[in-house]
């Protein structure tokens, strides 16, 4: 059975924490180009509709495949913003992340001059 992959395209957002010009190597090589957006939750509603109908029907392929055998679940990629009280923002902070540069303009197109990078 062929992967079928279901485009996503997320509303603007602020990234946070960046690494989209070179890889972050903290935890090995050859890294990850990653980043954080955040989404107001308003705006992000049909994204999160979608990711959690992907999740569930990963789910429920796992559990056909598994022969009884315990699923264990992944973390969900998105979380709601809470500020320093600990309070929701009104906001959601999704994560991407992918190990080869060249998929990551799948995770923030942006138009900067040359001269800065991001890291």
């Amino acid at each position: 059975m062929a992967n079928t992959y279901t485009k996503i395209v997320t509303p603007v957002g602020l990234a946070q924490y960046p690494w989209l010009t070179t890889a972050d190597t903290k935890f090995g090589e050859p890294g990850d180009y990653k980043t954080n957006l955040v989404i107001k939750k308003d705006d992000c509603k049909d994204v999160i509709k979608s990711i959690n109908k992907a999740i569930e029907e990963s789910l429920t392929l796992a559990k056909e495949k598994s022969k009884s055998k315990e699923i264990k679940q992944a973390s969900l990629p998105y979380h709601d913003e809470l500020d320093e009280k600990g309070n929701p923002t009104g906001n959601v902070v999704f994560k991407f992340k992918c190990k080869d540069s060249k998929y990551s303009f799948c995770v923030v197109k942006f138009k900067l001059p040359i001269k800065f990078i991001i890291w």
